[in-house]
């Protein structure tokens, strides 16, 4: 009898930044380092929750990883040849709440999540926040 593979999810855990509440518009933050663990996930789901601030709120927030090894990641790129990997942008529309999920394969066993804020405006005060699932694979 052959054996089945199936997707293993794990809980969603909150990433901490430093700014991501009323991250104004053309800037950028960064999120605490995470350690995946060793076995860590083969891929991440990241939620992303925004909410932007007035009606101007209408173009893009890029969202990148930045993989490292636990003391180095890499670096912010300048917009044309990053060195962190982007992996989804939100399309805000204006002051409604955005919800977006992004796949990502894991690269490394720590990561950061960097955001930046492209959308016309600065986000709302409150009420952003980012979190990642692991996934696995399991043989049953």
């Amino acid at each position: 009898m052959a054996d089945d593979i199936r997707q293993n999810f794990g809980s969603f855990t909150g990433l901490t930044f430093s700014g991501l509440d009323s991250l104004a518009n053309g800037s950028g933050v960064v999120s605490s380092a995470v350690d995946l663990g060793s076995p860590g996930a083969l891929a991440l789901t990241l939620r992303v929750k925004l909410d932007g601030n007035s009606a101007s709120n209408t173009d893009f927030v890029e969202i990148y990883v930045q993989w490292g090894d636990g003391t180095d990641f890499a670096d912010a790129g300048d917009g044309v040849v990053p060195n962190d990997t982007l992996v989804g942008v939100a399309q805000m529309n204006g002051t409604g709440a955005v919800v977006a999920f992004f796949p990502v394969p894991v690269e490394a066993q720590h990561f950061k999540v960097r955001v930046k804020n492209a959308s016309g405006d600065a986000l709302a005060a409150a009420g952003n926040s980012i979190a990642y699932m692991p996934r696995n694979i399991d043989q049953v």
